[in-house]
């Protein structure tokens, strides 16, 4: 069973990857489509701002679940980076030399070697997002799915950062992380009475919500590479 579901999943990624390499000016497009934020995280946070002022009757029950979104978009890369860490290493489709994977023209053969291929942390988040949409408007909720799945995580199979199972794996993590804290986040948040903030303390609420959305939108990128650093200096003042 296990060897029928490893072929498949072959399979599905060499039936994506074989238009890889044959076009410069399509794997120029597809790898920036890939990489670009602008692309990625970015429409989400746009759609989140303008829920946040829009002038929704509902306006504080929208509010405190956008609060929770941001939430849940912090335990989603966290998940996804953990459970690459801890689940066992496996290669990216482009680094495994069993699988033949095309490497699109121009591309750095070593990307992203350091990491483990299961799951993507990239579906992990951006399904957390989109999930977390369709539980405040479904329409877009499913445009950003279908968004979500065309142009953030088909590029990274097109172009061998991920297995068609990395995606499956990260996508349904995605959704449960989403699908679970939603509504117990939402209520911590009135509970706390957090939305007050943005009355009494505006000055320090709005910066700190921009930098979470920024740092979100870019999958915490400045964020990790902080702690990296801050933990290499910390191991050398010990020694």
């Amino acid at each position: 069973m296990i060897e029928t579901i490893q072929a498949l999943d072959i399979s599905l990624f060499k039936f994506v990857n074989e238009f890889a390499g044959t076009n410069e000016h399509l794997d120029r497009i597809i790898l920036f489509i890939a990489n670009n934020y602008l692309i990625k995280g970015i429409p989400f946070w746009m759609l989140w701002w303008s829920f946040w002022f829009s002038r929704d009757s509902d306006r504080v029950q929208v509010r405190a679940k956008l609060l929770a979104m941001m939430a849940i978009s912090i335990v989603a890369i966290l998940v996804g980076r953990l459970l690459s860490a801890v689940l066992p290493y496996r290669l990216r489709p482009m680094h495994d030399p069993a699988v033949e994977s095309i490497l699109p023209i121009n591309i750095d053969p070593l990307t992203l070697n350091q990491w483990s291929s299961m799951p993507s942390d990239t579906s992990v988040l951006f399904f957390s997002f989109a999930t977390s949409i369709f539980l405040l408007n479904r329409r877009l909720g499913a445009l950003m799915m279908g968004y979500t799945a065309l142009l953030i995580c088909l590029p990274r199979v097109y172009a061998g950062f991920h297995f068609p199972s990395d995606i499956i794996v990260g996508t349904a993590i995605g959704i449960l992380i989403s699908l679970t804290l939603m509504k117990p986040l939402s209520k911590l948040v009135l509970r706390l009475r957090l939305l007050t903030l943005e009355d009494h303390y505006p000055a320090l609420f709005y910066p700190l919500v921009f930098l979470i959305s920024l740092e979100s939108a870019t999958m915490f990128d400045s964020a990790r590479a902080f702690v990296a650093e801050a933990y290499k200096f910390a191991k050398f003042v010990m020694i």
